[in-house]
């Protein structure tokens, strides 16, 4: 959309007073753009040993974040038995009330319960009509983070100042997404107009330790759980890959 307005942003921090050659300049903004690409690329690969090994050394952090999901579950879903014991669970206002506090419940549980969120809303197989709406707006009606983060990150994945690689950028976000936030800048050297996509600060962090939680209840469910037949580990190895894959900006 080229009736957005690229406004010239001064860079977080300030520019270093001697000015190179345009070659050598550019060089460089090509070898650290090169730098962050790769460490992108081998950041976003999903891998169980890993996450058994980084998060099975922090218990106290993994037990923290395991109460708070459970308590906010837990919560949802005892309302709902509730609704059942009472005879309202087939109201579909009630239905209705009851899926936007789980779309809320999803959404303040963070980046890897969003995507659960959205998958389940294109499943009418699965979800009433009112959860199967209102789990819709989590494609697209998602909180941003604040802009001064986002172009910290980028240029600290960069390695240098966004004034020597952009000319302008859009002050906030033309898109926002459960991983992350995406705005417009014009590329300093060829005047290009280029999507500049950041990721959450800390997504992949949060995203390894929920699903780190996620396959431990895959196994109890695998081992207790004779009425699912399915293997959970698999199923929740499968959408860990596909999160992670979305996570790679660089592929």
């Amino acid at each position: 959309d080229l009736s957005i307005q690229l406004s010239p942003r001064p860079s977080p921090r300030a520019s270093p007073p001697v000015v190179p050659s345009l070659a050598r300049d550019r060089a460089e903004d090509l070898q650290a753009e090169s730098r962050a690409m790769t460490r992108a690329a081998a950041a976003t690969v999903y891998t169980p040993e890993l996450l058994a090994s980084r998060y099975g050394s922090q218990p106290f952090q993994v037990a923290m974040r395991a109460a708070e999901v459970l308590s906010k579950l837990g919560a949802f879903g005892l309302k709902l038995l509730l609704d059942q014991q009472r005879g309202e669970s087939s109201s579909s206002a009630k239905r209705r009330a009851r899926a936007v506090e789980l779309r809320t419940v999803l959404t303040r549980l963070g980046p890897t319960f969003v995507k659960i969120g959205q998958g389940l809303s294109t499943r009418p197989d699965l979800c009433p009509t009112e959860y199967l709406e209102e789990l819709s707006e989590l494609q697209d009606s998602l909180p941003t983070f604040p802009d001064e983060e986002a172009f910290a990150c980028v240029e600290r994945e960069l390695g240098f100042p966004l004034d020597s690689m952009y000319s302008a950028m859009s002050p906030s976000p033309i898109a926002a997404a459960s991983l992350g936030q995406v705005y417009k800048a014009r590329l300093k050297y060829s005047e290009q107009l280029v999507a500049v996509k950041v990721q959450r600060p800390g997504i992949e962090d949060a995203i390894g330790r929920d699903f780190y939680l996620l396959r431990g209840l895959g196994f109890l469910i695998n081992k207790y759980v004779d009425i699912i037949t399915t293997d959970a580990v698999a199923l929740i190895d499968e959408f860990a890959r596909r999160v992670f894959q979305e996570l790679n900006y660089v592929q």
